[in-house]
C-alpha cells in the first residue's frame, strides 16, 4: 500500500502497477483498485493533516541532530515543529539546519527525551516559521504585527512566562469582599487584595496553584485555626485577629497555605506574660538574692530598674534608671560596682558587688556614686506566649 508521500509531483510519473499507481493501458480490473487505494492513503493522511511526510528517511548522528539526503534546508527551516518516530514519538523544533553535500544536518529542540539509533522517520509541521497561512494584525489595526507569540510579547514589552525585570511598579487589583467560614476560598478571588469579613473560625483558605499570594484584611474578628500542614501560623498556635489587621497567605498547594499575620496596632502576635519580680528593697550591696518567678520556663527578658527610695545624687523619689539585666561599672581598676541577674526555668538571682552604681548627677552631670540604702532594685521576668 502507498501514501501521499510515495506520490509524484508530475502525473506522468505515478505510472507503479496498480494499486499503488495508474500505469499506461492497464487492466481494466486495477482501476477500482487504485481508486480505492487514492481513498485509503487520503483517509490516512487527514487523520494527521497537521504533520507533512515527505518520505525522507532520517539517519541519527547526535542526541539532538540527524541527517537527509540532499539538500532539503527548505523544508526543515529553523523554527519549523517536527514529528520524529523514535523508540517512541518525540516532536521537537528545528534550531539549526545546513547543508554540506552530499545531505543535510537537521538540530532539533525536543520537548523532551532525546534521538537513538531507533530513529526512522520526521515529519514537519504544516505551518512554515515564514509566511505562515495564519494571518497577524498590523500594529496600524492595533496588532503587534508578530508572527509568534515571543516576538508579540517582545513587542508589547511584556514579561514572558519564564519571568523577567520589572521596569515600573506592580499594581494588585482588588478583589470582592468574601466571607469568612470554615473555608474561606481564595481560588475564586478576582485580585491579589482581598476584605475578608465576618468573625467566623477558618481553616482553609482552599485549593490555589502553588506559589498564589493573597494580602489579606480583616474587618471582622476570625479566628484562624493553626494546622501544622493546611494553615501554617507563625505563632504555631491559632491566631484571634483584630479589625484591621493584615495578613500575606501563600498557597503551597493542594489547600495548604503559608500564613504570616500582622497586627494594625504594632503589638506582637505572641501574648507577653509578666512572673513575679524580684524585688531588692533596699538594694544590699554585696549579697545574693533569689526570687520563684512562677513562669515555668526560663523567662525570654528580664526588665531591671532602680527606684529612687529617697532624694539621692539630685534623683527624686519614684524616679526611675532604666538598665538591663547585668550592669558592672569600673570606676577604677580596684574599685568594680553593679549586679548581675541570672535566670533560669524556676528562680531570678541577683548578685550584687561592693558598690551600687556610679551615674551622672541629676543636675550637676558630674559622675556621681549612688547610696544603695537610699535605692531599690525592681527586676520583671517576661514570657512570650
Amino acid at each position: 500500500m502507498t501514501d501521499i508521500k510515495a506520490w509524484a509531483t508530475s502525473a506522468a510519473s505515478n505510472n507503479a502497477a496498480s494499486p499503488n499507481g495508474f500505469p499506461e493501458g492497464m487492466a481494466p480490473s486495477g482501476v477500482n483498485d487504485s481508486a480505492r487505494e487514492i481513498m485509503a492513503a487520503v483517509r490516512r493522511w487527514y487523520e494527521t493533516a497537521q504533520w507533512i511526510d515527505y518520505g525522507h528517511v532520517p539517519t541519527q548522528t547526535g542526541a539532538t541532530t540527524f541527517t537527509l539526503a540532499s539538500d532539503v534546508t527548505a523544508i526543515y527551516a529553523v523554527g519549523r515543529r517536527l514529528k520524529l518516530t523514535d523508540a517512541s514519538t518525540l516532536f521537537g523544533t528545528v534550531t539549526a539546519s545546513s547543508y554540506g553535500a552530499p545531505s543535510t544536518t537537521i538540530t532539533v529542540a525536543l520537548d523532551s527525551g532525546s534521538l537513538s539509533g531507533s530513529l526512522s522517520a520526521v515529519a514537519v509541521g504544516i505551518l512554515t516559521p515564514g509566511n505562515v497561512s495564519i494571518p497577524t494584525i498590523a500594529v496600524a489595526s492595533g496588532g503587534t504585527g508578530a508572527t509568534s507569540a515571543a516576538a508579540a510579547l517582545a513587542s508589547l514589552g511584556a514579561l514572558g512566562l519564564a519571568g523577567g525585570s520589572l521596569s515600573g511598579a506592580l499594581n494588585f487589583a482588588q478583589s470582592g469582599n468574601v466571607a469568612s467560614g470554615t473555608t474561606t476560598d481564595l481560588s475564586a478571588t478576582t485580585g491579589n487584595l482581598v476584605t475578608i469579613t465576618g468573625n467566623a473560625a477558618i481553616q482553609s483558605f482552599g485549593t490555589v496553584q502553588p506559589g498564589a499570594h493573597r494580602k489579606l484584611y480583616f474587618s471582622g474578628t476570625p479566628t484562624l485555626k493553626y494546622n501544622a500542614t493546611s494553615m501554617i501560623l507563625q505563632t504555631g498556635a491559632d491566631i484571634v485577629l483584630a479589625a484591621g489587621d493584615t495578613a500575606d497567605a501563600y498557597s503551597l498547594g493542594s489547600g495548604n497555605w503559608l500564613v504570616r499575620v500582622e497586627r494594625a496596632s504594632g503589638l506582637p502576635l505572641k501574648a507577653v506574660t509578666a512572673g513575679t519580680p524580684l524585688v531588692m528593697d533596699p538594694f544590699t550591696v554585696s549579697t545574693t538574692a533569689n526570687q520563684a518567678h512562677g513562669l515555668g520556663v526560663e523567662p525570654q527578658i528580664c526588665n531591671a530598674v532602680l527606684e529612687c527610695k529617697s532624694a539621692d545624687a539630685g534623683y527624686s523619689v519614684g524616679e526611675r534608671i532604666d538598665l538591663s539585666e547585668s550592669v558592672l561599672w569600673h570606676a577604677g581598676v580596684s574599685n568594680i560596682r553593679g549586679y548581675i541577674i541570672l535566670k533560669d526555668a524556676t528562680n531570678l538571682t541577683v548578685v550584687t558587688l561592693g558598690s551600687l552604681l556610679f551615674v551622672p548627677h541629676r543636675s550637676t552631670h558630674a559622675m556621681t556614686d549612688l547610696t544603695a540604702a537610699n535605692w531599690k532594685l525592681i527586676a520583671t521576668p517576661y514570657r512570650f506566649e
